[in-house]
């Protein structure tokens, strides 16, 4: 049997995953927002930073100014009305204009990596991923669940 190495948090629809050190601290390298059963809503603002869009709130994650991000760094990869965008380490699902979930991710590819960034609403103060579990709580608030989980 395995010791856990991972710790998944849950905060209403917000789930996150990080690695999980020796001393059972977490550092989160994924944040995600939402599902099909249970979309987006922006229970808990946020903002994000980006390359060339700055600041992002989470209250202007429309399709529009979304689609921006698409502009610069990535493709919106359109399936019927569902459409997903890629940008800087974030992923946005729209089902028609409605956003139906949001995820950050720390990615690391052979010629560049991205480490999203979320803050506070006011869209002063940033964390990169991966994140501490304390920033993460002071940001979305205290979880409903949390498990340690092994995992390849």
């Amino acid at each position: 049997m395995h010791s856990p190495n991972q710790r998944v948090l849950k905060i209403g629809n917000l789930v996150a995953r990080g690695s999980l050190s020796p001393d059972g601290q977490a550092k989160y390298y994924a944040v995600a927002i939402g599902s099909s059963d249970e979309p987006f809503g922006n229970n808990r603002p946020f903002s994000i930073r980006t390359g060339g869009e700055g600041v992002l709130k989470s209250s202007e994650f429309t399709h529009a100014r979304i689609s921006r991000l698409v502009a610069e760094e990535s493709d919106a990869m359109p399936v019927g009305d569902d459409s997903h965008v890629f940008a800087y380490g974030y992923s946005f699902h729209f089902h028609g204009s409605e956003l139906q979930s949001f995820q950050a991710n720390v990615i690391t590819l052979p010629d560049k990596s991205y480490h999203p960034e979320i803050g506070e609403a006011g869209g002063e103060v940033f964390y990169p991923l991966p994140i501490s579990e304390n920033r993460l709580i002071a940001l979305f608030g205290e979880p409903e669940e949390r498990r340690d989980v092994f995992q390849w």
